[in-house]
């Protein structure tokens, strides 16, 4: 069986990720007192908001849309051969988002916090990896379309369209199902806690 893609193929969008994760932790750090007080206000209204009966339809709903955006937002760049090396900047993106979230909740909550991290956690790790192998798929399309364009090869547009599209409904398909099975598991476990 043919493999879709080795370890030098995803190891600079995990690096870009674990990078972006440094950079979201540290930032808890350099924000004033005043973004601290907005951050803190912002984990407590999650928290409050995890126990409202709607709250659990309403957070995969606005997982499912920003993962869908993301992974349309990386097809895209992919397409257009120029940008895709700024797919690495969505990977270190997500890395600041899971980092910030990892430190806020510590600052924010000490002890629970870490509680927090720990279910909330598994949920960002799952999409993040959906992210970086789409990430390096795309990356490989890329690179193939650049080099059939230099070499002036012929392609078939709709097969090429059909591959692309089919990608990005199994991502899509993956991390919604992932958000909701997560979701669901954590919120369970956060109103536990």
């Amino acid at each position: 069986m043919k493999r879709i893609l080795n370890k030098e193929e995803i190891m600079p969008f995990a690096v870009a990720l674990l990078i972006g994760i440094a950079i979201g932790i540290s930032l808890i750090f350099l924000i004033n007192e005043v973004d601290t007080m907005t951050t803190k206000e912002e984990i407590n209204s999650f928290i409050l908001n995890v126990n409202a009966s709607n709250s659990i339809l309403n957070q995969i709903s606005n997982n499912a849309a920003s993962a869908s955006i993301i992974l349309l937002l990386i097809t895209i760049l992919q397409i257009s051969c120029i940008f895709s090396p700024l797919i690495i900047l969505i990977d270190i993106y997500k890395g600041v988002q899971i980092g910030f979230l990892i430190s806020a909740f510590i600052k924010t909550l000490h002890l629970k916090g870490l509680k927090y991290v720990i279910v909330l956690l598994p949920k960002e790790l799952i999409l993040s990896s959906v992210i970086i192998i789409y990430s390096a798929i795309m990356f490989k399309y890329s690179k193939q379309l650049y080099i059939l364009i230099k070499e002036r090869k012929s392609l078939d547009i709709r097969i090429y369209a059909e591959r692309i599209a089919l990608l990005l409904a199994i991502g899509i398909i993956i991390s919604i199902i992932a958000i909701s099975i997560c979701t669901l598991i954590s919120t369970k476990i956060i109103k536990i806690i």
